[in-house]
């Protein structure tokens, strides 16, 4: 079930803030089967307040690492987990995406000679399988999907000293 990604755009203010109230329902429907990261993460009031700093509207991708974990004996035991770098809207910092217990993706590009471009909206649900998925909706037009068993992010604001803005 879609209350924004299918949906968008949505540029009515009273719909957006209609299908956010919704979707914050039916997330907090699902308490306690989803992971706890995953629910503060999308419930936060700054996760769609293009105003904050953390919110991921507008965001660029800047990297996508797909790793294979093996562990066991004979190193039987693998897993897969995904790790999203994106450069926030105001190129002030960067957010981390971590997807742990992977068992799929899929990442749609639709262009064949442009990037991802901004990252337009993003939501959470919960698959058949009783796992964590989130999709997330470029202007490009590309789709980005990930179902897991964890998730993980951080938000890291750049220093004044440290501050690159790209050109």
């Amino acid at each position: 079930m879609s209350f924004l990604v299918d949906k968008w755009p949505i540029t009515e203010i009273p719909l957006l803030e209609k299908q956010y109230a919704e979707y914050k329902k039916y997330l907090e429907s699902f308490q306690g089967r989803l992971p706890s990261s995953a629910l503060t993460f999308a419930t936060a009031a700054w996760h769609y307040d293009a105003r904050d700093h953390r919110a991921l509207h507008d965001s660029w991708l800047e990297s996508l690492a797909i790793r294979e974990i093996f562990e066991g004996e004979r190193m039987q035991h693998r897993s897969v987990e995904i790790e999203m770098h994106l450069l926030g809207a105001y190129h002030d910092g960067h957010t981390t995406l971590t997807y742990r217990g992977v068992a799929g993706y899929a990442l749609s590009l639709p262009h064949r000679d442009s990037g991802h471009a901004d990252l337009l909206v993003d939501e959470f649900s919960l698959s058949a399988n009783g796992l964590l998925v989130h999709e997330i909706l470029f202007s490009s037009g590309g789709r980005y999907s990930v179902e897991c068993r964890d998730f993980d992010w951080l938000w890291s604001p750049f220093s004044e000293v440290s501050r690159v803005v790209p050109a």
